[in-house]
């Protein structure tokens, strides 16, 4: 009989089959590994009330001035704000939802079956759905945000938290007035106009549609109105109308934003054309006006093989990625404002599939993982590459594959869907600070750090939202049968044609004995059948008693309790098998 210690490596390696790399672990739910030692990963509370009414695609979380932490949630046809406890449906009318997106150019459909330039019909084997993606950013409290599908610029105004967000540049008319040559409009929400910006009104009937036409601004006395001088019109009492009133210079629909450090807003996909790169003039994202010599605004259109998809923040600037290519978009200052660098080829699966740590950005690409760290591109090695390319129903995952950094622990977590699955119900974890691979079976299909907040959050596809790193529960429920850590084959003590005999595990465990249990998988050839012995429990003392007799073992280890637990060097008492 002899003592042997045995301690992996933190991480999983998959291959094809356990045999492959011995003395690793194998297989794993809801386990990650910190300085080494085995733990599971924390539980979650569910903190909406009731479910959201469709899929939630994004989340948003912010502090405002007052240090209160506010969240916008983007769903699939709709934006939520939570405003003191409760969820307000803060969407702009006639939002184009995310869903309703469609391929691009002509030979969609057979010849005759769809009006020409219609590229939003029933979609051929050939076809490539656009993915759905909502982006947000902030403007100080505030936060500028888009449906890529829809592509209008919004506001949100924590000012007033409970309205609908408002298009950048643009008011809906509520009511007219005028006195002597002052005109004064009423727009239905908090408008972003100033004085001396041209103004362009339309659709008004009040007065013959007098009040239609192209102005400048002369006053904002309200953040609801403005006024303008019009002269030799006659005076008109306050009047209900509708219509619409919008700055010249402002952005047409664009595909993703990003504010920068200069307090530029840069948009990609910019005024309808999908390889624009624009940005608004420093301190004003309203003005767009690239022929003015007096402010900052400025556009590249790159020279991209495909069109632009997503835009994040990175320690020297901003990365844009098409589908097929990644850009760095850098300030220079006068007299260029911002220039774009190509950084090279990259084929990344989904826009959502991104996640931004530490001024770096890692993305899961068709061909593996990258990194962008420093100005350069690197290939990120993935010991589960194997189990995700085996694992995942790529043509769901273009649409729906998403990544984010975790903030409460040195990980990014990347979601796709399983292969007879249409939402993200698998999760990979990277820790970038340790170098290790985990995954599991989790069904979320949003995510968003712990930056602004102590831990994540993440929606899940009951649309309902959850607090993670939260306790040990699965909101409310038990996650015992659920966590669990499986070895590839062992290779305890020198080889023997009569296989080992295991008769007493010592477990190095921080928290109590009854809290995890262990199974062995044993094997007298490779192909031969596996048998399964135990569970064997933890005694009082920290022993757990045991039977196995076989030549090949792998080892299983179980939660028992929902509580912390932790696994570090187990000590085995092994010897030679029996003869037979």
């Amino acid at each position: 009989m002899a003592l042997f210690p045995v301690k992996l490596p933190p991480g999983v390696v998959r291959g094809a089959t356990p045999y492959e790399n011995p003395d690793r672990w194998w297989d794993v739910n809801l386990i990650r590994w910190r300085q080494g030692v085995l733990e599971p990963v924390g539980g979650w509370a569910r903190i909406s009330s009731s479910p959201m009414e469709t899929t939630v695609r994004a989340l948003h979380v912010w502090k405002d001035n007052n240090n209160t932490e506010r969240l916008l949630v983007g769903q699939d046809d709709r934006l939520k704000a939570l405003v003191d406890g409760t969820y307000y449906d803060v969407s702009p009318p006639n939002l184009v939802p995310l869903y309703d997106a469609g391929g691009v150019g002509y030979g969609v459909n057979d010849y005759n079956e769809e009006d020409y330039g219609n590229a939003r019909s029933t979609p051929s084997l050939l076809w490539q759905a656009v993915p759905g993606m909502w982006s947000f950013t902030n403007w100080g409290e505030d936060v500028l945000c888009l449906d890529n599908i829809d592509g209008r610029v919004l506001y949100y105004d924590v000012s007033t938290p409970t309205e609908d967000v408002h298009q950048v540049g643009k008011g809906l008319i509520s009511s007219v007035s005028r006195t002597s040559n002052t005109s004064t409009i009423t727009v239905s929400h908090h408008h972003d106009f100033t004085a001396g910006r041209t103004i362009v009104i339309a659709g008004t009937t009040a007065d013959g549609g007098s009040f239609n036409g192209t102005f400048t601004i002369a006053s904002t006395p309200t953040p609801t109105t403005f006024t303008y001088a019009q002269g030799g019109a006659g005076n008109v009492a306050t009047t209900a109308n509708t219509g619409t009133a919008t700055l010249s210079n402002v952005i047409g629909n664009a595909v993703a934003v990003l504010t920068t450090p200069e307090r530029h807003v840069i948009a990609i996909g910019a005024d309808n054309n999908s390889r624009r790169i624009a940005w608004s003039s420093r301190e004003d994202y309203t003005d767009w006006n690239y022929a003015s010599t007096t402010n900052t605004a400025g556009y590249i259109d790159v020279e991209a093989t495909s069109p632009l998809r997503t835009i994040v923040p990175v320690r020297e600037g901003s990365l844009v990625f098409s589908d097929t290519e990644v850009f760095l978009v850098r300030y220079a200052g006068l007299p260029f404002i911002y220039v774009v660098e190509r950084l090279g080829e990259t084929k990344l699966i989904s826009p959502m599939a991104t996640a931004v740590f530490e001024g770096k950005c890692v993305w899961f690409s068709e061909t593996g993982f990258r990194l962008y760290e420093g100005g350069t591109i690197v290939n990120v090695p993935c010991s589960v590459m194997d189990w995700i390319v085996n694992d995942t129903n790529f043509n769901a995952a273009r649409l729906r594959n998403f990544g984010c950094w975790n903030g409460a622990f040195s990980e990014v977590w990347f979601f796709h869907p399983s292969e007879n699955s249409e939402e993200c119900d698998r999760y990979v974890i990277w820790n970038y600070a340790e170098n290790w691979w985990s995954f599991g079976c989790l069904e979320r299909t949003a995510m968003a750090p712990a930056s602004e907040r102590a831990r994540p959050l993440m929606a899940g596809s009951d649309n309902h939202i959850y607090d993670h790193e939260f306790g040990w529960l699965a909101a409310g429920l038990t996650r015992v049968g659920t966590v669990w850590a499986e070895t590839a084959q062992l290779g305890l003590g020198p080889p023997s044609d009569r296989g080992i005999e295991i008769t007493q595990l010592m477990p190095a465990n921080a928290e109590g004995t009854a809290s995890m249990r262990f199974r062995f998988y044993g094997r007298q050839a490779p192909e031969g059948a596996e048998r399964t012995y135990g569970p064997y429990t933890v005694r009082t003392n920290g022993y757990v008693d045991t039977r196995i007799s076989s030549r090949d073992v792998r080892m299983r280890i179980e939660a028992n309790q929902d509580i912390f637990w932790s696994l570090g060097t187990i000590r085995m008492d092994i010897a030679e098998g029996p003869r037979r």
